[in-house]
């Protein structure tokens, strides 16, 4: 799973629906974007000061990945195998 954290708009105030989806539509994300208001989870997983944050997890919720590029290659890594 990949989450996008959004914690404010131009305004520093906390991003709309509309907003969420107006940058998911820029960088292309086909991921769940969500708001963080103030930055009050981003900011700990966010290491270079720029945005988005993402932070790639594997089943059972644990982080593999902070504020990297993520490829579909990386998503397909962590998938589980469920064919046997």
């Amino acid at each position: 799973m990949i989450v996008s954290l959004y914690g404010e708009n131009t305004g520093r105030r906390t991003p709309t629906v509309t907003e969420l989806g107006q940058w998911a539509s820029y960088y292309g994300h086909t991921f769940p974007v969500t708001a963080d208001p103030a930055w009050g989870v981003g900011g700990l997983y966010n290491r270079d000061g720029a945005h988005p944050t993402l932070v790639l997890l594997e089943p059972g919720m644990r982080i593999v990945s902070v504020d990297q590029p993520v490829s579909e290659a990386d998503i397909q890594a962590v998938l589980p195998n469920t064919y046997p």
